[in-house]
């Protein structure tokens, strides 16, 4: 289901709709056994409660009149919001800051009371990008002055970027799960040593000069402590630089995903040479 009224993609059945109008919802999960929840508003803060919160509320109502199995609802590592931890897991507190964040916790404890109906999974993915909207990767794209200032500052940062295919393998892969209950993943390539933006933008200049992906070592950056304190000052309190996001329990289950940070940036690399 899209609200973009033009979009049609071969051999799939599209329902052209929002998530505001339950009478499209009713006929989208008809006879349908499997449902994978990705709709959401990124953007405009007034929309954010509406769309995500009470436009989740809408599906679940029809989730209960329905012969829905197994539900895969898509939100956020952001929902962890404020941490002192530099590793951060599913057990971790959550405690949400901007109203994304907030939208999107809300959601989560909507989805989660019908997991006594159906087998429901929470994955909660970090800074996710795909070959249109690459995200940190578009510094070294464009390599300006200014983007290398960018990266010369937050360098030594995680960059926190998982493809868009990778989370998506991740739901596909948790719908053959033999799961019961809610489960909560985090979908994050945190843990690789080169997902930051320095690591990104040597990356994606390697593929440029055609060398060694093995041997590449981030670019020059500023110690972390720089970054935050400027965003401190600029923003109020926030999260360190070094915080990272965990799949470990993702990984346990024997997932392993398709691309990763070094795959992420070569496919997007290939999109545009």
């Amino acid at each position: 289901m899209t609200r973009k009224g033009d979009y049609q993609k071969r051999g799939i059945k599209i329902v052209h709709g929002s998530i505001d109008d339950e009478v499209i919802l009713a006929d989208y999960l008809d006879n349908a056994s499997l449902l994978f929840h990705c709709a959401g508003e990124l953007h405009d803060k007034s929309k954010m409660w509406e769309i995500n919160v009470n436009g989740t509320r809408r599906l679940v109502r029809q989730i209960a009149k329905s012969r829905i199995e197994f539900c895969c609802y898509i939100s956020s590592a952001g929902v962890v919001g404020k941490t002192d931890l530099s590793l951060v897991d599913e057990e971790a507190q959550c405690r949400p800051i901007n109203v994304y964040e907030k939208s999107k916790y809300a959601a989560e404890r909507i989805i989660s009371q019908f997991d006594n109906q159906c087998r429901v999974v929470i994955l909660r993915p970090t800074n996710v990008i795909d070959d249109e909207h690459p995200g940190p990767i578009s510094l070294p794209i464009r390599g300006s002055l200014v983007d290398r200032m960018k990266v010369l500052l937050k360098g030594e940062e995680c960059a926190h970027i998982i493809h868009a295919e990778d989370v998506a393998a991740a739901c596909l892969y948790m719908a053959t799960k033999a799961i019961s209950g809610l489960q909560c993943y985090i979908v994050s390539c945190d843990e690789e040593p080169l997902n930051t933006y320095a690591g990104v933008w040597s990356l994606y200049k390697a593929y440029e000069k055609n060398k060694k992906i093995g041997t590449v070592q981030p670019v020059f950056r500023l110690p972390l402590i720089v970054p935050y304190l400027m965003r401190t000052l600029y923003r109020g309190k926030s999260n360190k630089g070094n915080v990272r996001y965990s799949s470990r329990k993702l990984a346990a289950t024997g997932f392993v995903f398709p691309l990763g940070v070094i795959g992420a940036i070569k496919r997007i690399y290939s999109c545009r040479s």
